[in-house]
């Protein structure tokens, strides 16, 4: 035990967190986007020495809300955890991992030991933090399943950085990023399975107040075309440099759009500026003006001195523009579903890519890979012109 002291003595575990405070964080548990446990990941040493004990012993007796050690299976094997006997049925017992979030519903007695005094809650309080992410407001039940396979698919026990926004009975409200990614309730909106809005208990300067879980006056849900894989498409190149990473739009759907984007400036002209219902969020949907005329855009990024990025979601481009200039979007303007499709061909072509990526160049591909909304591209393969 000489080890786990020296570890205990090197950190200071407390979920005593401050407010808009960021913290690097390993996911332990996850239920839902509203229902996921944390755990600091300058605690990770101290787990290693709890998940590697040896030597342990028999507990005289086990019962219920008595701190033991057991073992459960992880992916890298049978690992120890500390956990809190919850009910018992026999000789097995329902248990809590403390720095995990978790329950195991049937531990044999044979698979719990008596957990050694430095590692009682008194002395080393348990280390999982539940949370449920800020802005990430359900749609409804079968989105929010949806949410949640992508939610455990993409972060489950991965590192994150976590940013304090408030609390909400015994969760805090936090901000996500999973590795490099952006905001991880953006990434669920962008999807169309949750809606950008506050949600929870959130700290301000001078109160905590309570936003009610309800969709926003601007509404991120665009459409996109249903795709299929190794279907020869017709496409004109819309914007884009390189081949991993260029916009295409289908023959057809571009002489439909060019017809029906005269309805863009009109009704636009008629919205309110979006600054008018409050701060401008990440993934709002908007109208921007442009040379000529308003177009359908997305918020990607909130800047200083009043400056948007956005990206036109009709011709793949990113502007940088002034808060003044957004309108928020018309319902009617949803509808039509995304024109540009985002497109990368991962193989090199003996192509002139400056002249091959020209806007109006047309040529055939198939879809090897479907992408992600407005996260991820195609993976296409070039056919022939």
């Amino acid at each position: 035990m000489e080890t786990l002291e020296q570890k205990l003595n090197e950190i200071s575990i407390s979920k005593n967190l401050d407010f808009d405070s960021s913290h690097n964080v390993l996911m332990t548990h996850i239920i839902d986007p509203g229902d996921f446990y944390v755990r600091l990941t300058r605690y990770t040493p101290l787990i290693d020495e709890i998940e590697n004990l040896k030597n342990l012993v028999k507990p005289t007796a086990v019962r219920i809300g008595q701190i033991i050690i057991f073992d459960f299976k992880s992916t890298n094997g049978t690992k120890f955890a500390r956990g809190r006997v919850i009910s018992a049925a026999d000789n097995s017992f329902c248990v809590y991992a403390v720095d995990y979030g978790f329950y195991e519903e049937s531990v044999h007695v044979d698979h719990i030991w008596k957990c050694h005094e430095i590692l009682l809650l008194s002395v080393a309080p348990e280390m999982a933090i539940n949370c449920q992410l800020s802005e990430c407001a359900k749609t409804g039940e079968e989105t929010w399943i949806s949410a949640t396979k992508i939610f455990k698919k993409e972060a489950d026990g991965r590192p994150a950085k976590l940013t304090i926004h408030g609390q909400n009975s015994e969760k805090l409200v936090v901000n996500l990023l999973i590795d490099g990614w952006n905001d991880i309730a953006l990434h669920l909106t962008l999807l169309d399975l949750t809606f950008l809005c506050l949600v929870g208990k959130q700290n301000t300067a001078n109160t905590s107040q309570k936003f009610d879980a309800v969709k926003p006056k601007v509404s991120p849900s665009y459409k996109f075309n249903d795709l299929k894989v190794n279907v020869p498409m017709h496409v004109r190149v819309v914007s884009g440099k390189l081949l991993k990473d260029f916009y295409v739009a289908e023959i057809n759907d571009y002489q439909e759009y060019m017809e029906w984007r005269k309805d863009i400036t009109p009704y636009s002209k008629k919205e309110s500026k979006v600054v008018e219902h409050g701060p401008v969020r990440i993934g709002t949907a908007v109208s921007v003006w442009q040379n000529f005329g308003y177009e359908r855009g997305i918020v990607q990024e909130v800047q200083e001195s009043n400056r948007i990025l956005v990206h036109l979601v009709d011709s793949g481009k990113n502007e940088n523009v002034h808060v003044d200039s957004l309108k928020t979007l018309p319902t009617q303007l949803l509808n039509k579903p995304v024109l540009a499709m985002h497109c990368s061909i991962l193989s090199d072509l003996e192509v002139n890519i400056p002249r091959f990526l020209i806007p109006g160049n047309d040529f055939v591909i198939k879809i090897k890979e479907i992408g992600c909304g407005f996260e991820s591209p195609h993976i296409v393969e070039w056919i022939r012109h």
